[in-house]
């Protein structure tokens, strides 16, 4: 999975083979993609991701194993949620299969560090921040939802600097069998 931030309403690239998921302004200025490919093996390429004009952008990968081994990695995608203040908060998704691992991606128009997570997505992931142009900030949050059903709200409260306009999205990755509880993240690139 590779989560980028960009703040401003310029939909970034990335290398060929990587499917683009979502990608959404959710309102404001800032936008929020996510796109997903499936490794080949362990010598998997690190992606370009291209941010043409505008301010900043900043992006971070993540690798999951135990997830639908085809199609659509994703059980579920929500709705971009863009809110002012802290903590920025998401709408809750829900799940059709047990097991699924909640992602809570989101970013700011600053470069914030980020703490006091609530929701289904209680685990960090990464947290990335810069200082480039007006700043920018991105994270992940990650955690199991055993039961078919929603997530709840999550949220993300930001540490530093805030409060700032975010955006944020819920996702969840659907795992290979309902009843796998295996799924875990295997790595973690910048």
């Amino acid at each position: 999975i590779c989560a980028v931030h960009t703040r401003d309403n310029v939909a970034p690239t990335i290398t060929a083979g990587w499917t683009e998921k979502l990608s959404t302004n959710g309102g404001v200025a800032d936008r929020l993609s996510i796109f997903y490919k499936r490794a080949l093996s362990d010598a998997e390429a690190a992606p370009t991701v291209t941010h043409a004009a505008g301010d900043s952008g900043i992006a971070r990968i993540t690798s999951w194993r135990g997830c639908r081994a085809t199609g659509d990695p994703f059980n579920v995608a929500g709705t971009a949620t863009a809110t002012a203040g802290s903590p920025i908060e998401t709408a809750a998704i829900t799940t059709t299969v047990s097991n699924c691992v909640i992602l809570h991606v989101f970013g700011s128009s600053d470069d914030n560090t980020w703490g006091t997570y609530t929701g289904a997505a209680t685990i960090e992931a990464h947290q990335d921040d810069n200082a480039l142009g007006l700043d920018n900030s991105l994270a992940v949050i990650f955690g199991r939802l055993a039961a078919i059903g929603t997530s709840g709200v999550a949220g993300a409260t930001q540490a530093t600097l805030g409060p700032d306009v975010g955006i944020s999205v819920l996702v969840a990755l659907a795992p290979d069998f309902p009843a796998n509880t295996n799924m875990i993240e295997l790595n973690d690139i910048e």
